[in-house]
């Protein structure tokens, strides 16, 4: 699981555990002002009980204006 922080704040915990392949997932987050802004994602340490170990991997951001 990963912890998203927006500037300091825990935005959401994501759960990143599927049974099958998947060659992507994504988060989105919206409504923030525009501005500059921090972005921070934090392995939790924390799985779901159907995980075999608590890796998070991260190929891309994508900011949209």
């Amino acid at each position: 699981m990963a912890n998203i922080y927006i500037d300091s704040a825990l935005h959401e915990t994501v759960d990143l555990y599927s049974s099958e392949f998947q060659d992507r997932s994504s988060t989105v987050i919206s409504g923030l002002e525009p501005d500059w802004h921090t972005i921070r994602i934090e392995v939790s340490g924390t799985k779901s009980e159907l995980s075999q170990n608590t890796i998070v991997n991260i190929d891309a951001f994508e900011i949209l204006e």
